[in-house]
């Protein structure tokens, strides 16, 4: 047999198995693997990807997984991205690639190479998110399977602030029928006998703030400039302990709050430039919370919980800087 007629039976068997790992690749795959990887990328109210925001993972309303969101790079990134995270799982109840995508659910699979190359052994399926927002929930439902049901909860805010009972109680928690992250081993039990808010305010940022350049180097007048603006934000009641549902709802409502609603709040101001000045405007939004404390009536005796509610986003007090004029004054 020839060169010519070799590299021809050659390019033809190249071509056959082509093919064939391409219709492969493409048909979903019906045998399970071993391992689940819920991954995916947080964001905040302005679609920024952001960090140190704790995502949990609940099968049935149970806790699996959770991970913090960082900066890291997937399997299939060519670079590192703010937001990511991904929680690893067992596939105990062997789903397939087939069953993930006939529920329209981003879904691949990642080959033991490819594993290997991060540190991870064996082959897995993942489920990918894809951008989700902080304080929202994310479900996957399987109907097929007896409504067997995976759910991403992304807590709100910087994960060091987050309750101690939330954070310690890792694999332990539970979703509440609020949709309350609870921790079971430290609910506290009673009946809400005083509940009231103390003049502690705390104020958390929102972003680096939003700046408002005015040049009037060339002016001989002062010079105004209207901003029209604002900012989302979510309601929520926070306690350093878990309490019972009862507890929970006493205290929405008694300080009138629905918790997981979202408002918008919205501001007008005006901004002025003297002449041949050029001014930079920053307007700042902080998240206001306020603290409060309730007493609980329990078998052991009255116990004193803190808590501390956000019911309203607030501009702080614009900051303005003088910057230079690009230019010089004709002589």
């Amino acid at each position: 047999m020839n060169k010519r007629i070799i590299t021809s039976l050659g390019l033809l068997f190249y071509a056959i198995l082509a093919t064939s790992t391409y219709e492969c690749k493409n048909k979903p795959s019906e045998s399970p693997e071993s391992t689940l990887e819920f991954v995916g990328r947080v964001k905040d109210y302005r679609s920024n990807y952001i960090n140190d925001r704790l995502v949990i993972l609940f099968l049935n309303g149970k806790e699996v997984g959770r991970n913090v969101s960082d900066l890291g790079k997937y399997y299939y990134d060519k670079a590192p991205n703010d937001g990511l995270f991904k929680i690893v799982i067992p596939n105990t109840f062997e789903l397939t690639e087939k069953e993930i995508t006939d529920q329209k659910y981003v879904v691949d699979q990642l080959s033991t190479i490819e594993r290997a190359k991060k540190g991870d052994f064996g082959a897995a399926t993942y489920i990918d998110l894809g951008s989700g927002r902080e304080g929202f929930d994310y479900h996957f439902v399987f109907p097929t399977r007896n409504n067997l049901k995976y759910t991403i909860k992304i807590l709100n805010g910087d994960a060091g602030n987050i309750s101690r009972d939330i954070l310690d109680c890792v694999g332990e928690t539970y979703i509440s029928s609020d949709n309350e992250v609870i921790c079971p081993a430290s609910i506290i039990d009673g009946e809400a006998k005083n509940i009231e808010l103390t003049e502690e305010i705390e104020e958390t940022q929102k972003g680096s703030g939003i700046q408002i350049p005015i040049d009037n180097c060339l002016g001989n007048t002062t010079i105004n400039q209207n901003y029209s603006g604002g900012e989302s934000f979510i309601h929520e009641v926070n306690f350093s302990l878990g309490v019972n549902a009862g507890i929970f709802k006493r205290v929405q409502a008694k300080l009138g709050v629905n918790t997981k609603e979202e408002s918008y709040q919205k501001i007008e101001t005006n901004f002025t430039a003297k002449p041949k000045t050029k001014m930079v405007y920053t307007i700042t939004w902080f998240e206001v919370w306020k603290h409060g404390k309730i007493q609980i009536s329990t078998e052991k005796g009255l116990k004193t919980i803190p808590f501390k509610v956000k019911t309203q986003n607030e501009m702080s007090k614009s900051r303005q800087r003088y910057a230079k004029c690009d230019y010089r004054p004709r002589s």
